[in-house]
């Protein structure tokens, strides 16, 4: 994931990829699909809310959460998200929900979730803490999304490797082993004298119980020979 710049009204903004937790209020105030915070702008948020109505589309397998301020969060009924666990939401439960920001056509903004657990009501108090650090920090001139730029360049166009080029790969460049070549051929040898050694020892002792087993079966056979006559 990669910030992206633009430039609007001579005032030069970050559009990050990375979740930050957001005030309902904050989501209200929409007019596009990502919040502004000083410098940058985000489109993947995080919000924790106490659920106030809850509405199941079983058509379009679709769950609806109304949380404080009237603020709609819509969720996609799927194999890692199913129908049983989106029907153990309850009302007044407090849920955390990670999304992204969606206007819909009448331009009413909702987050398009992808992540929604119960919480804590002790844990929803600490995320109202979160948000107002990141609203202080991203509100300072000096603070700006930790995320990347620009793109960097793989590794491989970086130092000029085509594709299946990796035979030309800069062998300087890895870091020297401690390991001497001497003494990994030696632990080699050993251990496979010492492999020798015992499968050598394995098949003398094996050989030597075939040879009991034959000489009892011998000895038996004489035996009830003698019997017989």
């Amino acid at each position: 994931m990669y910030s992206k710049k633009f430039v609007k009204k001579d005032v030069e903004f970050i559009r990050s990829d990375h979740i930050v937790p957001i005030g309902i209020s904050t989501m209200k105030r929409l007019r596009e699909d990502s919040v502004q915070i000083g410098r940058s702008k985000f489109v993947r948020l995080q919000i924790c809310s106490k659920i106030h109505e809850k509405s199941l589309d079983l058509l379009k397998n679709r769950l609806r959460l109304k949380l404080d301020d009237d603020f709609w969060i819509d969720k996609a009924i799927t194999t890692t998200f199913p129908r049983e666990f989106a029907n153990s939401f309850k009302i007044n439960d407090f849920v955390m929900v990670c999304g992204k920001a969606r206007l819909e056509e009448d331009g009413t903004p909702y987050l398009n979730a992808f992540s929604v657990r119960k919480v804590s009501q002790i844990e929803q108090k600490c995320f109202e803490q979160e948000t107002k650090l990141c609203s202080e920090y991203y509100s300072d001139c000096a603070g700006t999304s930790y995320m990347p730029k620009v793109a960097t360049p793989p590794l491989s166009t970086e130092l000029n490797l085509g594709v299946l080029g990796l035979s030309r790969f800069p062998i300087g460049m890895l870091e020297n082993c401690t390991v001497k070549k001497e003494d990994t051929q030696k632990s080699s040898e050993d251990s496979f004298e010492k492999f020798g050694r015992e499968l050598a020892a394995t098949s003398s002792k094996t050989a030597e119980k075939l040879d009991e087993n034959n000489q009892d079966a011998d000895d038996s056979f004489e035996n009830f020979a003698k019997n017989i006559k």
